[in-house]
C-alpha cells in the first residue's frame, strides 16, 4: 500500500516542481533591452510587419521619443530595417531603410547620435547619393508646347471624415493594432495611438 501512494505522490510531486520552474523561469525572463549600444554591429532588425516587441520596432520607437526628430520620422512612415552602426567620428549611427513598394522611393535616412542628441540627415538613395541625384535636369528630348490652359473653376476635395471608433475598439485597439477594424479607423490625420 506504501509504495502505491509513494508511485503515485512522486509524479505529482514533479509534475508541481516542474510547474513551479516554468512559473518561474517567465518571471525572470529578460526582456530586450532598448539601448543602442546594445545592438551595435549586430545586423539589420526588421521594423516593418513584426511584432512590436521585436527589437527592430522598439528601438524605432525610442529614436521618436527625440522630439526633434519625432514629426520628421512620423512624416516617413515606419522604415522596413534599423541597423544599430559605428561611426567613423567614433558615435552610433542609426540606417533607417524603406524599401517596400508602398513607400516609395526606396531609400535610407541616418541617425546620428552625437553625445545625448540625436541627429537625422535628409533621405539618400541605397548608395547614399543624394534622392535627386542621377536624374536629368533637362529633359532628354524637347517637349512640344503645352496649349494654353483655360481658366477652370477650382474645385475643392471635401475634407475626409476620421472615423469615429466604438468604445470597445478605444480599448482594445492600442493592445491589438494590427486587427483589421483598427487599421480601418487609420486614416490620414487620424490621432489614434495605434495608427502612429
Amino acid at each position: 500500500m506504501r509504495c502505491a501512494s509513494l508511485a503515485i505522490a512522486l509524479p505529482m510531486l514533479l509534475l508541481v516542481l516542474g510547474g513551479c520552474s516554468l512559473a518561474f523561469k517567465g518571471e525572470s525572463r529578460n526582456l530586450p533591452s532598448d539601448r543602442l549600444d546594445d545592438y551595435a554591429n549586430k545586423g539589420p532588425f526588421p521594423v516593418h510587419g513584426v511584432s512590436p516587441q521585436s527589437p527592430g520596432p522598439r528601438l524605432f520607437q525610442q529614436i521618436l521619443k527625440s522630439p526633434q526628430l519625432t514629426a520628421f520620422l512620423r512624416s516617413q512612415k515606419n522604415p522596413d530595417t534599423l541597423e544599430v552602426v559605428d561611426s567613423e567620428s567614433g558615435d552610433l549611427e542609426v540606417l533607417l531603410v524603406y524599401s517596400r513598394p508602398s513607400n516609395p522611393p526606396t531609400r535610407r535616412i541616418v541617425v546620428e547620435r552625437s553625445g545625448d542628441r540625436l541627429l537625422a540627415y535628409p533621405p539618400t538613395r541605397l548608395d547614399g547619393s543624394p534622392l535627386d541625384s542621377g536624374r536629368p535636369s533637362q529633359p532628354a528630348t524637347p517637349r512640344e508646347e503645352a496649349p494654353e490652359a483655360q481658366d477652370l473653376p477650382v474645385v475643392e476635395a471635401p475634407e475626409r471624415e476620421i472615423p469615429i471608433p466604438t468604445e470597445i475598439q478605444n480599448l482594445e485597439c492600442p493592445i491589438d493594432p494590427y486587427r483589421s477594424d483598427c487599421r480601418g479607423l487609420c486614416v490620414p490625420g487620424a490621432p489614434y495611438e495605434w495608427c502612429q
